[in-house]
């Protein structure tokens, strides 16, 4: 699996350096790193550097969704390893938290529709493992306040903002 994960790491690699605006290669090299115990660090590097080759901020979104996703998958699988203990799981945390407030610093430099609505996305999803995963109440009430500031003449805002109080 790891002679695998090798091959397909230099496949893909090559690819992007033909084919530097295909997102889905980007993607899938981005998993295959992920799979192969990149350093976090590592997976940063090669996402801000991805992002110089596209134009498109929904291509943007993607990068920088999938690396939140790959620092929650992380943080999963950290929580499973120490049954739960959220002391145990710090710089995991950290990290996917770090994760999500950059992405929404990265699209706040404009203040377009498309990037508004990014941010929203993002900070739904990090209400959602503040929720479900990690069960910070503070944390998901800090971001779910500046989504209703965002979004509260919608009422998918509220209803979502309500689930995940009730929830916790």
């Amino acid at each position: 699996n790891i002679q695998i994960n090798n091959t397909l790491e230099k496949i893909y690699k090559r690819a992007l350096k033909t084919i530097s605006t295909n997102i889905g290669f980007a993607i899938k090299y981005l998993r295959v790193l992920e799979k192969s115990n990149a350093e976090p660090e590592e997976l940063q590097k090669k996402v801000l550097g991805m992002l110089w080759n596209y134009t498109e901020t929904s291509h943007y979104y993607v990068l920088r969704l999938q690396l939140c996703e790959i620092y929650v998958r992380r943080l999963n699988a950290k929580l499973i390893e120490v049954k739960g203990d959220l002391t145990k799981a710090k710089e995991e945390i950290i990290r996917f938290r770090q994760s999500v407030q950059e992405a929404i610093e990265f699209f706040s430099s404009e203040q377009s529709e498309e990037n508004q609505a990014c941010i929203g996305n993002f900070l739904l999803f990090k209400s959602y493992i503040e929720t479900y995963t990690l069960k910070d109440k503070q944390q998901m009430n800090q971001s779910m306040e500046k989504y209703v500031k965002q979004n509260g003449s919608e009422f998918q805002a509220w209803k979502h903002y309500i689930n995940f109080e009730q929830y916790l």
